[in-house]
């Protein structure tokens, strides 16, 4: 599971150590008191006003839900004794300070310290283990390749493996003073050297990088650089950092303290809002889309042989492949013609796009100069592989000619429409333009940047420019 998605499940145990706070107080004064009491008496009404009071600001000074993922158990010990002590002194002094403090009883006091720790640590040992469970290397966790040298490999797995948990799932090593390619070590593949990794991270799902080893050494800073490049998490194991990185924070993974490096990070609320965005507007378009299919479907198969549908791979976040649908705009021989037309493309770099392509259908120019074949899409979006607004995502052929730096155009899922299509759409025909705005929307993304798109994007659609 990448960073961001992770931050949700902070919200997710805070909800749940809420209710463990309220439970246990609420049992506490019913074994002093013989009854649920609470709101009988002002006393311990004060008292469990207090407490939430103090939970929350504690939870936002102290963050005990940062990295969670990372600890172990005895260090998540710790982090619960923390939390649990300050609250419970801060209520004493508080209470004392308002006169109140002699009506409480010295045991509530302590039967709700040790019942709150008790809980909160099964709670979150649970919690651990049931991600490790249920999402370790089903897709969610995050894609960690180790970087590193063929001394250092095995301690850095054999401690990986020991502290295990469900955040990474390392599926892969990169050796660079050896060529160890097709080798496994401690049941790691073993999937790049030194003159093959580059190509690798750029070409595959990378979601972060594990890396150890001397910082000094120039080809190090090469791979920082790359990493940083591409927009994905960047880990370096601290005993060897010696440089300044940006949106650093210090983390451990696998029993490592390193610097945890990344482009951009977005909150928990942002990231909900922006999946509750995509799953209503998916949910509509969607609606739309199969009424649209019973009357365009008929006009596409009469125009011209084929199917309906038209499914091609493309690449999303980090270098996922699935299956884009649109509506068929072309004859069904399009991509074999494709090569042939490549003089004739008007885009300076990678993609491709050509002024009254031969290709296209008499339907087909009517849905593109409308838009309309772009709704299959919605069917993306509610299933989590595209996002109502993003990057576009290239073709598998378009990925494999990708540099370093298009590749940050993947760090986020791709999108319906962007920043791109509202500022020109078919104006702009130079590639690293396009890449440009990209970075300019991941850079400074947030959930109104995605709603003034969208208005963008219906202004784009009945107005004067549209798609070629």
């Amino acid at each position: 599971m990448n960073p961001r998605a992770n931050k949700l499940y902070r919200t997710y145990i805070a909800i749940i150590e809420f209710a463990i706070l309220t439970a246990v107080y609420f049992l506490c004064i019913y074994l002093r008191t013989g009854s649920i009491a609470l709101f009988q008496s002002s006393v311990f009404l004060l008292g469990y006003f207090l407490l939430v009071v103090l939970r929350v600001v504690l939870v936002k000074i102290l963050d005990p839900y940062k990295d969670m993922s990372h600890r172990g158990h005895y260090r998540e010990f710790r982090n619960v004794l923390k939390i649990s002590t300050f609250e419970v002194a801060l209520l004493i002094v508080s209470l004392y300070m308002l006169g109140k403090g002699k009506e409480f009883s010295r045991t509530v006091f302590i039967v709700f310290y040790l019942l709150e720790i008790v809980f909160d640590w099964i709670v979150r040992y649970w919690y651990k283990e049931y991600f490790n469970t249920k999402h370790k290397g089903n897709g969610t966790s995050q894609k960690l390749l180790v970087i590193t040298t063929s001394d250092k490999i095995g301690a850095i797995l054999k401690s990986m493996n020991e502290n295990d948990d469900w955040f990474y799932d390392v599926f892969g090593c990169a050796i660079l003073d050896k060529e160890m390619t097709g080798q496994t070590i401690a049941g790691v593949p073993v999937v790049a050297g030194h003159s093959t990794v580059r190509q690798y991270v750029i070409q595959n799902v990378v979601d972060a990088v594990f890396l150890d080893g001397n910082m000094k050494n120039d080809d190090f800073q090469k791979l920082i650089n790359l990493v940083s490049d591409i927009g994905s998490m960047l880990y370096i194991n601290l005993a060897n950092f010696g440089m300044e990185l940006t949106n650093e924070r210090i983390i451990r993974i696998g029993g490592f303290t390193t610097l945890a490096s990344s482009r951009r990070e977005i909150s928990p609320i942002q990231n909900i809002a922006k999946r509750a965005m995509d799953i209503a507007g998916g949910l509509v378009g969607s609606i739309f889309t199969v009424l649209l299919t019973i009357i365009l479907g008929l006009f596409i198969k009469i125009d011209s042989p084929g199917p309906i549908f038209f499914k091609q791979e493309r690449v999303g976040r980090n270098g996922r492949r699935f299956k884009m649908f649109k509506y068929r705009s072309m004859y069904i021989d399009a991509e074999a013609r494709k090569a042939e037309l490549m003089k004739q493309n008007k885009m300076s770099g990678i993609m491709f796009k050509m002024d009254n392509d031969p290709r296209i259908t008499k339907v087909g120019k009517f849905i593109r100069k409308t838009s309309l074949d772009e709704f299959p899409q919605f069917f993306n979006v509610l299933m989590g592989d595209m996002s109502l607004v993003g990057t576009r995502p290239p073709t598998v052929g378009e990925f494999q000619q990708y540099e370093s730096h298009h590749k940050k155009r993947l760090s986020m899922k791709p999108g319906l429409t962007g920043l791109w299509q509202v500022s020109g759409r078919s104006d702009i025909t130079d590639f690293e333009e396009v890449v440009e705005l990209d970075s300019k929307y991941i850079d400074s993304w947030d959930i109104g940047m995605d709603v003034k798109i969208l208005l963008k994007t219906v202004g784009v659609l009945f107005g004067d420019r549209h798609a070629s």
